[in-house]
Parts: C-alpha cells; sequence; structure tokens
C-alpha cells in the first residue's frame, strides 16, 4: 500500500506531460503572435491548427490575394535524452497528404519540471516521401487497414531547435518553412504529392511473340523497315517506389505493334 501510494504521489507531481507540453505549446504560440486553436478530437493526427496573418508590410497588389498561413501541428512531449518518437503510418499519411504546412513537435522535459525548449520537425518533402513509401509497401503487402498499427520513429534531430523562453523563434520557423506565399506552397505540396515515387521505369509491360513470322516482324521493325507486329499476353505492371500494384495489374492483354518506316540518320561510304 506505501509503495502504491508514492508511486501516485510521483506521478502527481511529474504530471501529464502530454496535456502539459500541448499547453505549453499553445501558450507559446499565443506570446509569440501564433494563433493557436486546440483540435477537441484528435482523430486526423493534428493536436493544434495554427494561424500566422502576414506582416502588412509584405501586401501588395502582387500579394494581396494570398492567405494567412494556416498549418497543423500535433505535439509530442518526452522526458528523455532522446529526439525520436515513434508514430503510427495511419497519422503520419494524414498529415503528409494534408495540403496545409504540417508539423510535428516534440516539447523536451528533460531537464526539469518545465520545458525550456522544443524541437519542430516539419513534414517536408524528404519526409513525406518517406512516409508514403512506408504506406505503399503495406498497402501492396495487403495490410493497408494495419496502418493504425505500423509505425515510423521521426528523427527530430533532423529538425530545428526553437527556444521556449524566445517565442518568436516559432513564428520565424514557420515563415523560413512556408515561405511568403502560402497559396504556391500548397500547389508545390500538391504537385509533389502527385508524383512522388513515380520515376522512369514506373509503367513496366513485357510481352510474349508467337511463331517465327512475329519475331522476323519484331526485327525488321526495330531495324528500320517498320510493319506491325502481333503481340500476346501482354501484361502491365504500373510502378510507385518501385512496387508493382496488385489491384491495377493488367494481365494477358493482346495487341499489335506498329513500327514506322524510318530511314538512314546518315549514309557513308565503306
Amino acid at each position: 500500500l506505501l509503495a502504491a501510494l508514492s508511486v501516485n504521489i510521483t506521478e502527481e507531481r511529474m504530471g501529464d506531460i502530454g496535456t502539459g507540453g500541448e499547453l505549453h505549446f499553445m501558450s507559446f504560440c499565443t506570446d509569440g503572435g501564433v494563433t493557436a486553436n486546440k483540435s477537441q478530437t484528435d482523430r486526423h493526427g493534428w493536436d493544434v491548427l495554427i494561424e500566422l496573418e502576414q506582416d502588412a508590410a509584405y501586401f501588395s497588389q502582387s500579394t494581396l490575394h494570398e492567405p494567412i498561413i494556416t498549418g497543423t501541428v500535433q505535439v509530442k512531449s518526452t522526458r528523455s535524452k532522446k529526439l525520436t518518437v515513434d508514430v503510427t503510418l495511419s497519422n503520419l499519411r494524414k498529415m503528409a497528404t494534408s495540403p496545409l504546412p504540417a508539423f510535428y513537435v516534440l516539447v523536451d522535459y528533460s531537464s526539469g519540471p518545465l520545458p525550456h525548449r522544443a524541437f519542430i520537425r516539419h513534414v517536408d518533402e524528404m519526409l513525406i516521401g518517406q512516409i508514403l513509401e512506408r504506406v505503399n509497401a503495406h498497402i501492396v503487402a495487403g495490410n493497408g487497414n494495419l496502418l493504425h498499427r505500423k509505425k515510423l520513429r521521426i528523427d527530430f534531430g533532423s529538425g530545428m531547435e526553437i527556444s521556449l523562453v524566445e517565442p518568436a523563434s516559432f513564428k520565424s520557423a514557420l515563415v523560413k518553412f512556408v515561405g511568403r506565399s502560402p497559396s504556391r506552397y500548397t500547389e508545390r505540396k500538391l504537385r509533389f504529392l502527385q508524383t512522388v515515387g513515380y520515376d522512369s521505369h514506373s509503367q513496366t509491360m513485357t510481352l510474349e511473340l508467337t511463331g517465327l513470322e512475329n519475331l522476323v516482324a519484331l526485327a525488321d521493325a526495330t531495324m528500320g523497315v517498320g510493319g506491325i507486329v502481333e503481340l500476346a499476353k501482354l501484361d502491365f505492371h504500373p510502378k510507385r517506389f518501385g512496387l508493382a500494384d496488385p489491384l491495377h495489374l493488367h494481365k494477358g492483354l493482346t495487341g499489335t505493334l506498329e513500327v514506322h518506316p524510318s530511314g538512314p540518320a546518315a549514309e557513308g561510304t565503306v
């Protein structure tokens, strides 16, 4: 009984650093001129919605249409010296695919009951690529419904340290990550999301030739004579991050390959 009572008293003194970290971060935002709105239900990966109004001196005819900087933040807290946190892939995927700027913030309680520093990790193109590559691997393996049980380690050592005694440091970090044009930021992010994982080998086709006549026709076609080649068992394999999508394989098709004759690139005498 005494041991249990001792443990309970210790826990009360240490406090809930998860809730404490969120409240400390929100207060920090307010002091630094950043509006912070707490999520009532954390179901889509973020704890706090942040808003930052642009400096009026920045406005001109070419920038008057720009919106305020709006982003999402998930706050993590730690008493450990390690600057890493494991986050579920379902959470990470939602943050990575949001058109808004997304951030993970780690509040450091390792030096005492009150935090004096925090680390911010921008969900940038490099991190988005890592997240979606891992998610893609699980989807291809048939585990897309288990992303809430799979985790990826986020290293805040690769992020930016901000001082909790200097509220303006967070505001300047936001402007650095997002830039002066939130609309262009969103355009770049959406374009990157649509193309990441695809490369020059993202569409693969395999085929079979039946009969000697089609083999000869293919040889003639590729040597510049041209012609039509009958193809059998065409298989198309769309790939992302180097993995074929089992739900979009097109197998066993037939078709023809038509190659137009091409003249010589040059003429000479031997």
